[in-house]
């Protein structure tokens, strides 16, 4: 198994880990406030939570807009290359 697939079977078990505890949670009486409020997703159970998600997918977002902005680098400096070697 490589590095990189390692690396991804370990977020995603610990993304499935995170809602499954979240999931358990959701229960009658597991806050101080009102569930249809907009301050009970202040509370530390899912403000934690949200901004775990939020992260992982600013990461994945980041991580893939690099990747594509590094292809596309590498690929216009091949086709540079290609086209020099007919020109010259």
């Amino acid at each position: 198994m490589t590095q990189l697939h390692s690396r991804w079977v370990r977020c995603i078990t610990t993304l499935v880990a995170m809602s499954a505890a979240v999931t358990a949670q959701a229960h009658p009486g597991h806050g101080t406030t009102n569930p249809d409020s907009a301050a009970h997703l202040l509370e530390p159970v899912h403000f934690v939570t949200l901004l775990a998600v939020f992260s992982v997918a600013g990461l994945l977002a980041g991580f893939l807009l690099h990747r594509r902005r590094k292809l596309a680098k590498a690929t216009a400096t091949a086709r540079g290359r290609m086209f020099r070697r007919d020109n010259a």
